[in-house]
């Protein structure tokens, strides 16, 4: 039956029913002060105060202002997403959940620990300025605002011109939206030159910015405040990191080595329960380590493995075919894991031992007295050590090994302290020596017998 009655009705009127939503209904233009009373603004003023901390004065200027631009100019233009509800409200609630969001993290990406209170504020403030703007321009201009509607030839108002004189009737018409781009547009009309200066300078703030406000992007610590405030779902893939400009890989790098000394050197328990300290170095847990300082600056953690990698800091693992930037070791849980190895001398720090001094183990005098007494395990299929023509041959890494297992040292550290001491022949430029054994060739260093 109802069918049937709707197949009486003309088709133009169906399909403009099902095609968009009705028209809205006629409003007036409000002065600021107005549009106080009707809705929110002064509740949202004084949290957002609260949030960001500022004087007074620069919070008027800073935040106070663009809000009130904003409020003139979105005056009553209905939300896209809210049915019933306006575009300021909604925009206001977004910008307070962001805000709150933003203080859970620390901008920018990879900044040092002892500038993230001077940068703290110039953050902040570029997330307030990408909330307020972000996806603004199609909002606005997903309608036709009809001015002096009453009239027989009513004039539409262009939404980057001049705001409609007080008092003046208005109707919001459904039309079709513009570009992100259109979100710029509004930046000039809202934003003071003097507050976009300032984003200007700190650490690629501003172009940063608008490279969020024209497409978010989780692949950024802004972008993921901004898309979680707005409710962005499936926001675009990485086009552009305006971050890669002012922050290189090395960069990050630097900066993680920054955070591993400072938080080595008060103790932060989210360094402490990732490393641990071995015979002359400390190792950290990998990649936790990495994830960690990542997740902290809001950067891909190879990025902070790859600039690190180039201070060449660490100690390089060559107990492989190929070299490693990583160690094999039994951690604290006694389960094997990787390590990223670094020399204590790096943090500043004596070169020492976990070990008691009483207890600590001396390689050569070792390595005399296992001789001598026949200690030694030295099987001719797994030799660790043989005699020849006046040098005593040391199989590396196994004579090492062996040393290391009764003191749960750390074999290389053991090696490159013993290379240090330049009591072994050298091979040119290498430390080593190859000494073919039965049906294999063994890695050798050269000790001469004069030197136990």
């Amino acid at each position: 039956m109802i069918s049937f009655l709707t197949s009486l009705l003309p088709s133009w009127l169906t399909s403009e029913a099902h095609s968009q939503p009705p028209l809205i209904t006629e409003k007036t233009v409000c002065d600021y002060d107005s549009l106080r009373s009707m809705y929110p603004i002064d509740d949202f003023l004084s949290r957002l105060e609260d949030i960001v901390g500022l004087p007074q004065r620069h919070f008027e200027v800073l935040y106070q202002t663009p809000i009130r631009l904003l409020a003139c100019r979105l005056q009553h233009t209905p939300s896209t997403k809210r049915i019933g509800e306006s575009l300021l409200v909604e925009r206001l609630d977004q910008i307070l959940l962001g805000m709150k969001y933003r203080e859970s993290f620390i901008m920018p990406s990879g900044v040092a620990p002892e500038d993230i209170g001077l940068k703290r504020d110039l953050w902040r403030y570029a997330t307030f300025f990408s909330l307020a703007l972000c996806g603004l321009g199609p909002a606005v201009t997903s309608f036709d605002v009809r001015m002096g509607a009453n009239g027989k030839n009513p004039e539409t108002w262009n939404p980057f011109g001049k705001i409609p004189d007080i008092g003046t009737n208005i109707e919001y018409h459904h039309s079709k939206a513009d570009d992100d781009l259109s979100s710029l547009l509004l930046a000039q009309l809202i934003f003071s030159p003097s507050s976009l200066g300032w984003l200007r300078q700190g650490d690629g703030a501003f172009s940063l910015s608008l490279a969020t406000i024209c497409s978010p992007s989780t692949d950024t610590l802004l972008g993921k405040v901004v898309c979680y405030a707005l409710g962005v779902k499936d926001p675009p893939k990485q086009v552009v990191e305006p971050e890669a400009t002012a922050f290189s890989a090395r960069n990050h790098g630097q900066e993680f080595f920054k955070w591993l000394k400072s938080g080595c050197a008060s103790h932060a328990e989210e360094i402490e329960t990732l490393s641990m300290e071995i015979e002359g170095a400390l190792a950290f847990k990998s990649p936790d380590i990495f994830y960690a300082y990542a997740n902290l600056v809001g950067v891909g953690w190879r990025t902070v493995k790859n600039g690190f990698n180039k201070l060449e800091v660490h100690r390089i693992n060559r107990n492989k075919p190929a070299s490693s930037d990583f160690f094999i070791m039994p951690g604290p849980d006694k389960e094997k894991t990787k390590w990223l190895v670094i020399e204590l001398h790096h943090f500043g720090l004596a070169q020492q031992s976990s070990l008691p001094s009483k207890e600590r183990p001396d390689f050569l005098s070792w390595l005399k007295s296992s001789i001598s007494d026949g200690a030694l395990p030295n099987s001719s299929s797994n030799p660790l050590f043989v005699e020849n023509n006046g040098y005593f041959h040391l199989v590396v890494p196994g004579i090492f090994k062996e040393f290391c297992r009764s003191f749960s040292l750390d074999e290389k550290t053991v090696e490159k302290e013993f290379l240090g001491l330049g009591v072994h022949l050298k091979n040119g430029h290498s430390d080593y020596f190859e000494f073919p054994c039965g049906n294999k060739t063994l890695i050798i260093i050269k000790l001469p017998v004069s030197a136990l």
